[in-house]
């Protein structure tokens, strides 16, 4: 667990492949913070392809955590077990990834299996792929938890954490959507019962047409976004305890 005493971190939410606008927070922030935490649902837009280049040429300053969109893309990718493939490719991965394929050059056709196929061979070569599997669940320091979602409320971080944990090795995250990644319904700005964690719980996921005033609760800063909506970019610095609103022109 890292040391929030020591380190100063800036936690992004979901850009969904917004590459110059993470490119610009980045250039701002980066003399002043000690690491970006990108809270998942990096994928899934046009600018994918460079956005996680510029995320890996951080090296160990970034930290990011799957997403719902990850979680599924993974998934996708896979060969075996065919029928939970065929699950995520085309009841999920569908849904979701489109933009992405065109962010690689990559013509989107109406058979999923081929256009997984084809994203499987581009990504592969250039770290993607392995960058996409490796990422955590959560990230976690003395002061403060980073989750996709948000934590259920009728468990102690304790016990979910060690579920998540499981549930994101590479055996079982093809059996699993972890609520505390996929649900929106624990992405809202909601308090967080003291029987939960001490610490402040930042999350993504639900697109909140909120100010930077109205994303707080007790224990909880919920920092998604609707920037394709035009609406601010949110991000929190930790030994501020600040939400700010970017505004890009």
């Amino acid at each position: 667990m890292e040391s929030q005493e020591s380190m100063n971190h800036l936690v992004i939410p979901d850009s969904h492949g917004e590459y110059d606008k993470v490119s610009r927070i980045i250039d701002a922030y980066e003399n002043t913070v000690d690491r970006f935490v990108f809270l998942g649902d990096v994928i899934d837009g046009r600018e994918v392809k460079p956005l996680i280049n510029l995320i890996q040429s951080l090296g160990d300053k970034a930290i990011t955590i799957v997403g719902n969109h990850e979680w599924v893309l993974r998934n996708a990718l896979q060969d075996e077990p065919k029928e939970l493939v065929a699950h995520w490719r085309h009841r999920l991965w569908s849904r979701y990834e489109r933009d992405m394929l065109t962010s690689y050059g990559i013509a989107r056709t109406r058979k999923w299996d081929i256009n997984a196929e084809a994203l499987s061979d581009v990504i592969r070569p250039n770290g993607h792929y392995d960058w996409l599997a490796s990422l955590p669940a959560f990230y976690e320091t003395d002061s403060f938890v980073a989750i996709h979602a948000g934590p259920r409320h009728d468990l102690s971080w304790d016990i979910q954490k060690k579920e998540l944990e499981d549930a994101n090795t590479a055996e079982q995250r093809m059996q699993t959507e972890p609520l505390q990644v996929f649900d929106f319904g624990l992405s809202q700005v909601q308090d967080l019962p003291a029987s939960v964690d001490s610490r402040l719980f930042i999350t993504g996921h639900s697109h909140l047409p909120a100010t930077a005033e109205n994303r707080r609760a007790v224990g909880r800063v919920c920092l998604g976004s609707r920037t394709r909506a035009g609406d601010p970019f949110f991000t929190w610095e930790s030994q501020k305890d600040e939400i700010k609103a970017h505004i890009f022109s």
